[in-house]
C-alpha cells in the first residue's frame, strides 16, 4: 500500500469519527433544549410541572413520589450544566478533528492525491 492510500484510509476513518461525534453533539443539544423547557416550565408553573413529573414517574416506573421545588430546580440546573459541558467537549473535539482533517488533505495534495471534501473547497466559498 502506498503512502497516499494509507493517508486516505486514515482520512476516511477520521471523517467517520467526526460524523459520529457530530451526531452525539446534536443529540446532546436536543437534551439541552428539553432540559431548558423543563426548567422554564418549572419556573413558570411549578404546580403543573410537579404534576407532570409525578404522573410520569408513576406511569413509567410505578413510583409514587413528591418533589421539593428547590431540589427539582437544583437537579434541573445540574442536568443542564452537565449536558452543556458535554456539548462543549464534543464541539471542541469536532473542531480539533477538522483541523487535523485539513492537515491530512494538505498531505494528500502533496502526494498528488487531490481531495478537498472538508478543506479548501468548503472554505473557498465560506461567507
Amino acid at each position: 500500500m502506498d503512502k497516499a492510500a494509507m493517508i486516505y484510509d486514515h482520512y476516511k476513518d477520521t471523517f467517520s469519527y467526526i460524523t459520529g461525534y457530530r451526531k452525539q453533539r446534536d443529540r446532546i443539544f436536543f437534551f439541552i433544549l428539553i432540559t431548558l423547557f423543563l426548567l422554564f416550565l418549572q419556573i413558570e408553573n411549578p404546580s403543573q410541572f410537579f404534576t407532570l413529573v409525578t404522573q410520569f414517574a408513576k406511569k413509567t416506573y410505578g413510583i409514587q413520589m413528591t418533589l421539593n421545588r428547590a431540589l427539582a430546580n437544583t437537579l434541573l440546573i445540574f442536568v443542564l450544566l452537565s449536558f452543556t459541558i458535554k456539548y462543549m467537549q464534543l464541539h471542541l473535539l469536532v473542531e480539533k478533528h477538522y483541523t487535523y482533517l485539513h492537515s491530512l488533505e494538505a498531505r494528500l495534495q502533496e502526494q498528488s492525491f487531490p481531495i478537498s471534501r472538508e478543506g479548501s473547497s468548503y472554505l473557498g466559498n465560506y461567507p
